[in-house]
């Protein structure tokens, strides 16, 4: 994964996300003071293209993670702040784990 690409889907659940990311999300986003954003309608995540590495793909996993409460329908149980609360706690213990988990394989007995 590349942080120059925005050709990058993603697919949660039944769902395949495009993920943009180019210098003109980046001005777009940062013209707003974000860093990255998410719409499930339109199945799209953009996040800043000039970012560190590890930053955008924390940010990536950000707007995942708000994907996922969305395709849950938990998203309309939280205020938006609530929302983003929950997201930003999560996000960071998720990124930490995620390739121990994928490199993980089950013991054999």
């Amino acid at each position: 994964m590349t942080s120059q690409s925005s050709d990058l889907e993603l697919t949660i659940g039944p769902h395949t996300f495009v993920v943009d990311s180019d210098p003109a999300v980046s001005l777009s986003l940062a013209s707003d003071g974000r860093d990255g954003d998410s719409d499930l309608r339109s199945l799209r995540i953009r996040v800043r293209h000039d970012l560190p590495e590890s930053l955008w793909r924390e940010t990536l996993l950000h707007e995942v993670v708000h994907m996922c409460l969305g395709l849950t329908h938990l998203s309309p149980r939280l205020s938006e702040e609530e929302e983003e609360d929950l997201v930003r706690a999560i996000t960071p213990y998720l990124a930490m784990v995620l390739d121990d988990v994928a490199a993980a394989r089950r013991p054999k007995l």
